[in-house]
């Protein structure tokens, strides 16, 4: 016979999962998307879908393949940190190009890289080398 005293045995619950944080960004960085800010909150779109970015001070021009644009107020440089290194190229201080619609690059008197839709763009003396 087994006698219950008044004894308390401790019993040790490993949880069977890891808590971890969830992240907005994160999850939009596996869907290859990016948040651009609109005037009431914020739009989601493909990275795939911008052909590049151009500075207007703190503000950005974001271009897309469609032909559309969207001003935003970010910083370049904080669109390039967002955006992934892989894909996108600082070809300016105020362009920055989305690699997969690179047609042409020009070695004229002017060095210019022209994307899809015959867009040419200026590409600065210290990036040249990137190209060549």
């Amino acid at each position: 016979m087994i006698s219950q005293k008044n004894t308390v045995e401790e019993i040790n619950i490993v949880p069977i999962y890891k808590h971890t944080t969830f992240s907005f960004d994160a999850l939009l960085a596996t869907m290859n998307k990016i948040k651009l800010p609109t005037s009431i909150g914020f739009e989601l779109f493909a990275v795939n879908d911008i052909l590049y970015l151009e500075a207007q001070s703190n503000y950005t021009t974001v271009y897309f393949v469609d032909g559309k644009s969207l001003l935003i107020t970010k910083t370049l440089k904080s669109m390039e940190a967002q955006l992934p290194a892989r894909l996108f190229v600082r070809i300016h201080k105020s362009y920055l190009v989305n690699g997969m619609y690179i047609k042409s690059f020009s070695t004229s008197k002017e060095h210019t890289l022209k994307l899809e839709r015959n867009i040419v763009l200026p590409i600065a003396r210290a990036r040249i080398h990137l190209f060549t």
